[in-house]
């Protein structure tokens, strides 16, 4: 039974989501660039060719390139009409909603205003439930995940968590190695408790290594994702290469490495190749590259979605106009200078206050984990390890599209902060 305070939060942020939800139908625009690849998958399950091997380079990056879950989620509505899977996935926002209400509830919190001032002005949560995307449905497991995660003693409750760990695995491909952090998690827990918890990690871990092996049938190539090459070449070295010797230098690097690519005939060489050139770079560039991704995950959790709000214009899609992107491939000034010479000033107005919300978030985040660290439970130390591993693995790409899914632990945590560390502070007073 919800409280007072409780059920007007889910009822206001409920109605908010709604008003998103008919500002977007009535803009039209449902997809990102990404999505036509979660659409083409589907098209692939209902011929049957997603199960059959190939010799087809593209074919096979497309056959490995988005997790199964959901594309399967698209399948079991294919049915129905973009405007019906939009409405069916506000139905999984409002479930989010009453989680992250939940959550709160239940790790003591009881003063909601600071829960919906933190909500209120983090509008990729409400943007990305309204778009043919995976971000509404990896907030919705995270939270889930945290959920069952706050009574480990339950058997059923580990059970379910590493159930939905499998489908995050499916459904985002950063979380692949997940499960083997998963399982020290269990053995420790096992070795504590004196209970064979850890057998239950092998769930997530078989799933991991069955469907390795289901690529490698099917491509040649031993892999979870072409994702990992994709994102390697295309954006972590590119942006890095961009950045430290300009966007010029960075292009014809990459023409010149896909013109390489192309003289091999398969897709096993050419994934071979681009996986050997990405690592070596690396290796050659260690201390800076290291660097500039750890910076670039820390910096991507501040942005306030200038690309997000962007979806409800006219303009077409184009990457380079994202706000990491800009920061990342030129001078300081001239990036400011970039941003403020757009026509859509509303944008600008409500970035303001989202980046500065973005600050008080991740501070007070850190603030209650530490303020908690001689009490902390091991709840909070496994969902905030799931959290530190998506950011770091995120990397220079991390923007506020990728921080979404987090968005509500990041919210739970800093609220907790400010409503009960502060509310002491003036009682000590």
């Amino acid at each position: 039974m919800l409280h007072l305070s409780q059920r007007k939060f889910v009822y206001l942020f409920s109605f908010i989501l709604i008003f998103y939800l008919v500002l977007r139908i009535l803009n039209g625009n449902y997809f990102l660039r990404d999505s036509y690849e979660y659409l083409q998958t589907v098209e692939l399950l209902v011929s049957g060719e997603y199960f059959n091997s190939t010799e087809d380079i593209s074919k096979s990056i497309l056959l490995t390139q988005r997790g199964l879950t959901y594309p399967v989620f698209l399948l079991i509505f294919n049915q129905l009409s973009f405007k019906g899977i939009l409405i069916i996935q506000t139905i999984f926002g409002f479930f989010n909603l009453l989680l992250i209400s939940s959550i709160f509830k239940k790790l003591g919190g009881s003063n909601y205003f600071y829960l919906s001032l933190l909500s209120f002005f983090s509008p990729a949560i409400f943007i990305y439930t309204h778009l043919i995307m995976t971000e509404f449905l990896a907030l919705f497991l995270i939270l889930c995940i945290f959920n069952f995660a706050l009574n480990f003693n339950k058997k059923r409750n580990l059970f379910y968590i590493q159930i939905l760990l499998t489908l995050l695995v499916f459904l985002k491909p950063v979380f692949y190695f997940f499960p083997f952090i998963n399982a020290l998690f269990l053995i420790y827990l096992s070795i504590k408790q004196k209970k064979q918890y850890y057998l239950l990690s092998l769930i997530p871990i078989a799933a991991v290594i069955i469907y390795i092996g289901f690529n490698e049938n099917r491509t040649g190539y031993t892999h979870f994702s072409s994702m990992q090459n994709i994102n390697l070449i295309n954006y972590n070295i590119y942006l890095h290469k961009a950045k430290t010797n300009g966007t010029e230098n960075a292009d014809l690097w990459k023409k010149n490495i896909y013109e390489k690519a192309e003289t091999f005939d398969s897709f096993s060489e050419r994934s071979k190749y681009l996986s050997t050139v990405g690592k070596s770079y690396i290796t050659e560039n260690f201390v800076s590259y290291t660097f500039f991704h750890l910076y670039g995950s820390l910096r991507g959790t501040l942005d306030p979605g200038r690309f997000d709000l962007m979806t409800f214009s006219n303009e077409p899609y184009d990457s380079k106009q994202g706000l990491l992107n800009i920061l990342n491939t030129e001078k300081s000034f001239s990036a400011i200078k970039n941003l403020l010479q757009t026509k859509y000033i509303w944008v600008l107005i409500i970035l303001i206050p989202v980046f500065l919300i973005n600050i008080v978030k991740l501070f007070y985040s850190l603030m209650y984990l530490l303020k908690t660290r001689k009490s902390i439970s091991f709840s909070v130390v496994f969902i905030s390890t799931l959290i530190i591993y998506y950011i770091v693995l995120t990397g220079p790409v991390n923007a506020s599209r990728y921080m979404m899914p987090i968005q509500g632990i990041l919210i739970i945590f800093s609220s907790l902060y400010l409503t009960n560390y502060l509310k002491s502070r003036k009682v000590l007073k």
